[in-house]
């Protein structure tokens, strides 16, 4: 292959042209997959200033790479008080993943003897996912250290005043994590590859449910957290997913069809530091042929919830054989 390190900027999908900051592309088949952008207007935070001001100084951590050095050196330097954690509703990025950053900043307080706590306000109604085994380390090992409240949508935020408003009450912190709504990246809107509203409220693309090409056309795909299906938007459910379509073009390339293929997501959630140990759950999906629509997760999907160390140890594993598989390293 190829590497081309360039911005797409548009695309002609009549003449099959892709336009980028370093010139155009002509493509047989093109694939897309640009992630996810945040949608801060949907928990009250429409204004500019005010986006970027949260941004700054409270980052999601689930975009930007430089979120997450802000995010680590917040929980390095965290000296106590109320650690503020948002989780947002619909079909967000890495759905464990608010839980599992909670429980390791309640860890960091635990072992350096702080006096606070973490608060999730969580916009759904319960855990969106490993829904038992996590309430059972929030009462196991961080009973008076995480304070879960559900149902808590953030519907504005005052940065300076460092102040969080729901719709039943305010919440003051010392430092926070404000992941907000998300939707599909903005390219997919730009390049007039968004689904109709009725078939999305996250702006995703308008694609075929089996076979990831863009409705119409099949020389366009879009695949990862910008796909419009109700899979779990990670990366190893992604990695899982890229295959598949890749195996979709490859015969298609040769005039053939293939039959639709699951997913699998594979999902490991640290929850104790010191030992290191986690959660699991291993997924896939059922597609229901008289709706064309997934109906969600297969019967034979396992939660493994009990935490221990091997299973912490496995999630290293689990990564490198990602990076093995993505980079061939």
């Amino acid at each position: 292959y190829t590497y081309f390190n360039a911005t797409a900027i548009g695309l002609d999908r009549a003449n099959k042209t892709l336009a980028t900051s370093q010139g155009d592309i002509r493509y047989d088949y093109l694939v897309v997959a640009p992630g996810i952008d945040y949608d801060y207007g949907k928990i009250g935070v429409a204004d500019a200033d005010l986006e970027y001001a949260v941004r700054q100084a409270y980052p999601g951590g689930f975009v930007s790479p430089t979120e997450h050095v802000t995010l680590h050196r917040k929980v390095q330097s965290f000296e106590g008080g109320v650690f503020l954690q948002t989780v947002p509703s619909g079909n967000y990025r890495c759905l464990p993943a608010p839980y599992e950053r909670s429980c390791l900043i309640a860890s960091l307080i635990k072992r350096n003897k702080l006096k606070g706590k973490v608060v999730i306000l969580d916009a759904n109604p319960d855990i969106t996912i490993k829904t038992e085994a996590f309430h059972a380390v929030f009462d196991s090992l961080y009973k008076d250290i995480i304070e879960y409240i559900p149902s808590a949508g953030v519907t504005g935020v005052d940065p300076a005043g460092r102040t969080v408003h729901t719709e039943f009450d305010s919440y003051q912190f010392d430092e926070a994590a404000i992941y907000p709504n998300i939707r599909a990246s903005k390219l997919i809107e730009k390049f007039g590859l968004m689904a109709p509203t009725s078939d999305t409220n996250q702006k995703e693309a308008n694609i075929d449910i089996r076979f990831y090409n863009v409705k119409g056309d099949p020389y366009v795909y879009v695949t990862g957290d910008s796909r419009v299906h109700p899979y779990s938007k990670s990366a190893n459910t992604s990695n899982s997913e890229a295959h598949y379509v890749a195996r979709v073009l490859a015969a298609r390339a040769e005039g053939r069809e293939i039959d639709w293929e699951s997913p699998e997501t594979i999902c490991y959630s640290v929850v104790n530091s010191d030992p290191m140990e986690a959660i699991s759950v291993d997924a896939r999906y059922v597609y229901d042929a008289s709706k064309d629509a997934i109906a969600g997760f297969s019967p034979d999907t396992v939660v493994y919830g009990n935490p221990d160390r091997a299973k912490g140890l496995a999630t290293l594993e689990w990564a490198r054989g990602l990076y093995r598989d993505m980079f061939n390293a």
